[in-house]
């Protein structure tokens, strides 16, 4: 490997393992999604390389005309005060941006929060076909052709008719020497995830508070990405009432309206019902909201997770985004832990978050347990 090449896959790796170590900032914010969200652009301290300077236009220093020993190399003097020039005493912080795929990161996140692999419960997983080139065809396209293959009908051909020499060997291919790679579906197990993302978007949700869940919901789709084949989306916002909505306005939705919690459960059991049978998809349901729900609803909303929520899912995760004017203490939150025996406690994920600085603990809370 040249010089260059060396030194350049040294500063990736040093950049890596950067990253690394500041894993927390990165999944905090420090970062854009470009390129259809599949690369992430991240914010790192640039390394100046030193280089000679020879001095400007304007000055003249030694190469450039008469100079004398200690004569400066390469600046103009300036007038500072009392006419000489003045450094400053403060170090300057360059950024430059270095881009990874999301796969990458999502395995810097798992190495960092030392989450485990995630293992499909029971049968939920889907029989698919992988295109496997394993077998020989008399037809194909010229980009396929099996050169030795071709070469070996050539020969044998030719011996056959008493015109091929060893030592002068002249291979003469026809048409029907010709061989071609040819392939084969071969069937493979394929897991998949479903992924119900549900958040609250009455008036007591800010943008501050919807930004969180942007997210968080970004890497925990990245995650799930690592160990799935597929991975289906679904975005569930609710008031008094709930609705499925697409990627874009979910994370642009205007806060308003009462609060109804179980609107949005009764939605996701609809959904399921309609295009998920729960015997071929793991299934993860995420509720993101202040948790600021009509008194009356709370009974109802529980009753919807014990009875079919619970029954069905590989994990609920619910997280609380409160307000700085919030009270962590919540009602709802409450009544429905104590109303949970000890095997639904294992399905259930309760989390908090106030801040954007929160969301790489929340997340780690939520796909540490690895269901």
């Amino acid at each position: 490997m040249a010089t260059a090449e060396k030194n350049r896959a040294r500063y990736r790796q040093k950049i890596k393992s950067n990253i690394k170590n500041n894993m927390k900032n990165v999944i905090n914010g420090e970062f854009t999604s470009v390129k259809g969200g599949k690369i992430v652009r991240i914010p790192v301290d640039s390394i100046h390389i030193p280089h000679i300077v020879y001095g400007t236009k304007k000055s003249q220093g030694v190469g450039r005309g008469d100079g004398d020993i200690g004569t400066v190399i390469g600046r103009d003097g300036q007038d500072g005060q009392d006419g000489e020039r003045k450094a400053g005493n403060a170090p300057g912080k360059h950024v430059e941006y270095v881009e990874f795929s999301i796969e990458e990161i999502a395995e810097f996140l798992g190495e960092e929060l030392h989450l485990p692999n995630i293992l499909p419960k029971g049968r939920k997983n889907l029989e698919g076909e992988k295109l496997k080139y394993n077998t020989i065809s008399k037809e194909g396209p010229r980009s396929l052709r099996h050169k030795r293959r071709t070469l070996k009908n050539a020969i044998v051909r030719q011996i056959q008719e008493d015109s091929y020499s060893v030592d002068d060997p002249n291979i003469i291919l026809l048409n029907d020497d010709f061989m071609y790679k040819s392939w084969n579906y071969k069937p493979i197990v394929m897991n998949n995830a479903v992924v119900f993302y549900s958040m609250d978007v009455s008036g007591s949700m800010s943008r501050e508070q919807l930004d969180i869940v942007k997210n968080i919901c970004f890497w925990i789709e990245s995650w799930l990405q690592k160990f799935y084949n597929m991975v289906d989306i679904r975005y569930i916002v609710h008031d008094y009432v709930a609705g499925e909505v697409d990627k874009e306005r979910f994370y642009k939705f205007a806060p308003g309206g009462g609060t109804k919690i179980s609107t949005a459960f009764r939605k996701t059991i609809e959904i399921i019902k309609q295009s998920y049978p729960v015997l071929d998809w793991n299934i993860y349901v995420f509720y993101f909201g202040d948790l600021e729900n009509w008194g009356e609803d709370d009974q109802e909303a529980i009753s919807v997770i014990k009875k079919d929520i619970l029954t069905i899912t590989n994990q609920l995760s619910v997280c609380s985004i409160l307000s700085q004017w919030s009270n962590s203490f919540n009602s709802f939150k409450q009544n429905l832990m104590n109303s949970l025996d000890e095997k639904e406690k294992e399905l259930v994920i309760m989390s908090t978050a106030k801040s954007i600085d929160d969301c790489y603990g929340v997340i780690k809370e939520f796909l540490s347990k690895g269901n």
